[in-house]
């Protein structure tokens, strides 16, 4: 396993299909020491910015606002997740700034002597985030658990689970800067993982 030097700051890219654990496993590095980003905030953050709303508007539709002209993120997902095109839409508009957002923190962290980033997306590879990541792992679980996991934990309705389960990055090749975690155990199954193989590499 490779580490890293003591001066240095690693950025370990967390990503997969939803429902996997990546979550999990960034929170069991936070628990570490690490810091924890969760891309998915960062874009949440992103919706509050007058010009992003507007654009957003523009292309769905008034029905994502609310009467203080706030995005209703849940109605601008189950628009995006209806077809790839209209994901495609949504991309375009929020993976730049979100690219420009997440690099300015990831500065501002090394600048603070951070030493080691977790940079959980989902999307990590189409956002164009992996080319910041000194390793990746990529955490998967079986559909059937994933899709369980989505309706029991989450409180997503099946149909919807089952709609989200596709729209993900495609499982990457093999390479030396990714790890691969299969998480279809137990939490503590998971930590003891994460606990072996990704929190060693920074000392």
């Amino acid at each position: 396993m490779d580490t890293f030097q003591s001066n240095s700051t690693i950025i370990l890219g967390i990503t997969g299909p939803i429902g996997s654990g990546k979550s999990s496993v960034g929170k069991i590095l936070e628990g570490h020491g690490w810091t924890n980003l969760e891309v998915d905030q960062i874009g949440h953050q992103m919706l509050l910015i007058p010009r992003i709303c507007a654009q957003l508007a523009e292309q769905f539709g008034d029905r994502i606002l609310n009467d203080s002209g706030e995005i209703k993120r849940h109605e601008l997902g189950r628009l995006a997740f209806s077809s790839p095109a209209m994901l495609e839409k949504l991309d375009a508009i929020m993976h730049p700034p979100l690219r420009a957002e997440t690099r300015r923190i990831i500065s501002s962290e090394k600048s603070r002597g951070t030493r080691g980033i977790a940079l959980n997306a989902a999307l990590l590879f189409k956002i164009g985030l992996d080319a910041l990541c000194d390793k990746i792992v990529y955490v998967n679980a079986d559909s059937g658990i994933r899709l369980e996991r989505l309706v029991t934990i989450r409180g997503l309705p099946f149909d919807s689970a089952k709609g989200r389960l596709t729209f993900q990055d495609p499982r990457p090749n093999e390479s030396p800067k990714i790890l691969f975690c299969e998480n279809n155990g137990s939490p503590e199954d998971l930590r003891n993982w994460v606990e072996a193989v990704l929190v060693s590499l920074v000392h």
